[in-house]
């Protein structure tokens, strides 16, 4: 198996995201990949719950979210009733410690069913943070939703700023009431998108959406609404037809760049696109949005059986996506998440890229280690995180955990870039790249290994290098190469053991001589670059692109060669120099002028 680079800690990610630039790209997961740690549980291949498995375990987790601006989880616990906030830091290991708890009076506390007040919650289910740092909780048994005001720094027990769904923080209108526009039965999912705040009405079948939420009086009525034909319309009561502007218990939602509305259609087996989903719908047609464009986990909008292949779902209750335009769905009834890459390019009933939690598409069951899952409930994306440092989070009450996962990048030379060559002092400098490719992992390392007899038997390793975020380019000097044929080989070694091998570079060292030198000047080169030989004589220059095509070839008896490269592409380059038998490789990179 190819060998992988890939992320140990949630902090480690959240540092080098912070740093790298945002490249967006397509994501490499792999189906049935493991996850790389966990919180709630001390390690894979356990799901205690609760406080048999310490202070900080889950008793029942919902919905977890990752606040851009301090990179601080939260995690709603609906049997705890509380919201548990972990320091970015401290979710870096397996059996992260929190720092807060909201909803509650302190870490230690616990309670159920007890009277709404600003401070309490009862069964808290999704989590959003909007761009003010505020936190929206959905409140589910209090049929409310509560924002928390500078979430990352308050501490445990403090009180909520704002409520929707009640007129106020002590009232309870309770579910067996009609709807409208300002109230709320069961909200389950919650998602900011800049100032608007979207909420899943479970028991009503319905989506609403608040227009600059954060500045709304208390117990205001929504803006707009998905799914069903007014405000006040009782779909629990009187069930829709399954159709394209209909919904049956829906949960996690989200909003992609493009004001694509995701839902995740739990009993209909599916997940909906509603398209311009911020502007189509105001006070003009009465605040109704239209209905979906585009299904997928059924063929059409009418159909709704559930199945376990890469087209079908079976109880998707999570829903999210990345910057590069891919969607992941969790489905408890599989226990697995779909990944769909370009998902709002596809086809209704298209077939799902890749899947996490199980070995394959036909695959559903449950497990607590670290390449399985067990009702996999809700689904986020770490906010900052794209290409190959996604970061994704998955929410398992059956495992009282929340697991972390991140696409493996096949670890690899960047072609033609590990090269020796032989200094005029007679010492032997071995340099190499690694590609940046969005990001490196910490824990996979190099290994220059060694042979002067042949390539049949390396045993010798002159160095070994970790492989670091920052660093893209590594070097080796021996100091007194053998006489005659010296073999070097890098072996790139993953987190998990598996390697893999560059190609061997030999450098031959002449008995009682230095051999064959060069020097290449100046490096990055743009309009021309100088090969100069340190000795005389008839020798041969080959020059090669990363690609292995032959760029340049000629015979020189001078020891200052200047070549033109102006019209060359930007890229790194190897020289090869053959004189007096004895061949020196040596490289520069070009950069545009």
């Amino acid at each position: 198996m190819s060998p992988y680079k890939t992320h140990l800690s949630l902090a480690v990610v959240l540092t080098m995201t912070a740093c790298l630039s945002q490249r967006v790209h397509a994501q490499n997961w792999v189906n049935g990949q493991p996850a790389i740690f966990e919180i709630g549980q001390t390690g894979f291949n356990q799901n205690l719950q609760g406080a048999t498995n310490g202070a900080n375990g889950f008793y029942q987790p919902e919905f977890v979210v990752v606040d851009p601006a301090t990179g601080k989880v939260f995690v709603s616990d609906s049997y705890r009733d509380g919201v548990l906030r972990f320091s970015s830091s401290a979710a870096m290991q397996n059996g992260a410690t929190a720092e807060a708890i909201l909803g509650l009076p302190n870490l230690s506390g616990f309670a159920n069913s007890q009277p709404p007040t600003a401070s309490t919650l009862v069964y808290p289910a999704g989590l959003a943070i909007d761009a003010a740092g505020n936190l929206w909780v959905a409140d589910a048994s209090d049929l409310r939703v509560v924002r928390y005001a500078n979430a990352a720094t308050i501490p445990s027990g403090t009180a909520a700023s704002e409520v929707l769904g009640q007129p106020n923080f002590t009232d309870y209108i309770s579910y067996i009431e009609a709807p409208t526009a300002s109230s709320m039965s069961l909200p389950v999912g919650v998602f900011c998108s800049g100032t608007t705040l979207w909420v899943a009405d479970y028991y009503n079948f319905r989506i609403l959406r608040f227009d600059n939420a954060a500045s709304k009086a208390n117990g205001a009525p929504a803006d707009a609404v998905f799914s069903v034909p007014s405000f006040t319309y009782w779909a629990s009561q009187n069930p829709l037809p399954v159709a394209a502007n209909s919904l049956a218990y829906p949960n996690q939602l989200y909003v992609d760049a493009a004001d694509n509305l995701w839902v995740a259609d739990v009993t209909n087996n599916r997940v909906l696109m509603f398209p311009n989903a911020s502007f189509a719908v105001n006070a003009t047609n009465g605040g109704i949005g239209g209905p979906a464009t585009l299904v997928l986990g059924q063929t059409n909008f009418t159909d709704n059986s559930p199945g376990t292949t890469a087209s079908t779902m079976s109880y998707p209750d999570g829903v999210y996506g990345d910057a590069a335009g891919n969607l992941y769905v969790s489905e408890a009834g599989n226990n697995r998440v779909l990944v769909f890459q370009n998902a709002a390019s596809l086809p209704n009933g298209a077939a799902a890229t890749y899947v996490l939690g199980q070995p394959d598409f036909t695959s559903n069951g449950s497990g607590d280690s670290a390449d399985q899952l067990d009702y996999p409930y809700s689904v986020t994306i770490v906010p900052g995180t794209s290409g190959s440092s996604t970061v994704l989070m998955v929410v398992e009450e059956g495992n009282y955990r929340v697991s972390i996962w991140t696409p493996p990048t096949l670890l690899s030379l960047l072609a033609n870039s590990f090269t020796g060559r032989l200094q005029s002092n007679g010492q032997a400098l071995l340099q190499w790249q690694i590609p940046d490719e969005g990001g490196m992992g910490v824990g996979g390392y190099t290994q220059l290994e060694y042979a002067t007899h042949d390539t049949s038997g390396f045993t010798d390793v002159l160095n070994q290098q970790s492989l670091y975020p920052a660093i893209q380019n590594y070097s080796y000097l021996q100091v007194s190469p053998a006489p005659g044929a010296n073999y070097y080989r890098l072996k790139l070694v993953a987190p998990d053991g598996s390697a893999t091998y560059s190609q061997v570079v030999t450098i031959n060292v002449g008995s009682g001589s230095t051999g064959a030198g060069l020097n290449i000047y100046p490096n990055p080169a743009s309009g021309t670059v100088v090969v100069a030989l340190l000795q005389t004589g008839t020798a041969s220059i080959e020059i090669y692109n990363s690609a292995g095509g032959l760029m340049q070839r000629l015979s020189t008896t001078s020891t200052v060669n200047t070549l033109t490269i102006g019209g060359w592409a930007a890229g790194l380059y190897t020289v090869r120099v053959t004189q007096g038998g004895v061949s020196t490789t040596g490289s520069f990179i070009k950069v545009n002028e």
